[in-house]
């Protein structure tokens, strides 16, 4: 009987860290593995968007971030009848997510195992800031595109049109993306806030190219909270329309692992990563030199 595999997708990130950050080392990301590797429960567990989270290291470069829950579990409930019954945790347990990740301390990036119910990996950075005892944010993660979608973006002269949803935005980043709205509205306790926005052009109509590098600046500051963000534009104003969904073009690549007793096997997670990094590594580093 073939055993239960399972898919994931893996992301890349560019990690940037002020300079002022281990400025006594050469290397950053190789001390930032070093901190990881050497900081013990509890002092590495912090509270992150109402979870507890941990990092823990697993082999050489790759980590697995941990997403306890503690409290305000859902229901288990039977199909078969209308019978549920709470979830019932003994003293110091909680519900657990995980998200895998690898960080090449050469070029200053990460490979990052998506999952719905675990992390986003921009709550990695405020990880590494609590890690790090920094309040300000001299830590940084923006997700990298393909390189397809950085030369198409970069040739556009005319913007047409732009549509943009995003996933619970904070007021600032309305603000940045130049949406107004009452910042009351967007933490309710317990809720998902989703913010979609269409912006068209008269034909004659076009944005300026300051517009086209400023939309994706935010878009790497923000990626992890952007559903979608589709601009349909052209190179010049003959040319034909074409459409760039920004949050389509991402550098990514895929996991294949199996499952045993409803957890994936890690030695597969490590190997598909470390896979990962290997193919896509002469990519990223076009994609992020200076």
């Amino acid at each position: 009987m073939s055993k239960k595999t399972k898919q994931f997708k893996l992301h890349f990130y560019k990690l940037e860290m002020d300079e002022t950050l281990f400025s006594s080392s050469k290397n950053k990301y190789t001390e930032l593995i070093k901190l990881l590797r050497k900081v013990k429960k509890p002092d590495n567990v912090y509270s992150l968007n109402g979870y507890q989270s941990y990092v823990k290291p697993i082999k050489n470069k790759v980590f697995c971030f941990e997403k306890h829950r503690i409290d305000d579990f859902p229901s288990i409930g039977n199909l078969n009848n209308n019978i549920e019954r709470d979830i019932e945790l003994e003293e110091g347990e909680s519900l657990i997510e995980k998200n895998y990740f690898y960080i090449d301390d050469k070029l200053g990036y990460i490979v990052y195992q998506e999952k719905n119910e675990g992390f986003r990996a921009s709550t990695l950075s405020g990880y590494f800031r609590q890690l790090l005892g920094e309040k300000t944010n001299k830590v940084h993660i923006y997700q990298l595109l393909q390189t397809s979608a950085y030369e198409r973006l970069l040739k556009y002269g005319y913007i047409k049109s732009m549509e943009l949803s995003l996933a619970t935005p904070t007021d600032n980043m309305l603000k940045e993306f130049g949406i107004n709205l009452n910042s009351r509205i967007l933490y309710k306790k317990d809720k998902r806030i989703n913010v979609s926005i269409k912006v068209g052009l008269e034909k004659k109509e076009s944005v300026a190219i300051d517009f086209i590098k400023n939309i994706h600046d935010i878009f790497q500051k923000h990626s992890n909270q952007v559903n979608s963000l589709k601009l349909r534009g052209s190179e010049t104003k003959e040319s034909n329309l074409d459409d760039i969904n920004l949050a389509k073009d991402i550098l990514q690549a895929q996991a294949d692992v199996r499952i045993e007793n409803n957890q994936i096997v890690e030695d597969d997670m490590i190997f598909d990563l470390e896979k990962a990094h290997r193919v896509h590594n002469d990519e990223v580093k076009e994609l992020i030199k200076e």
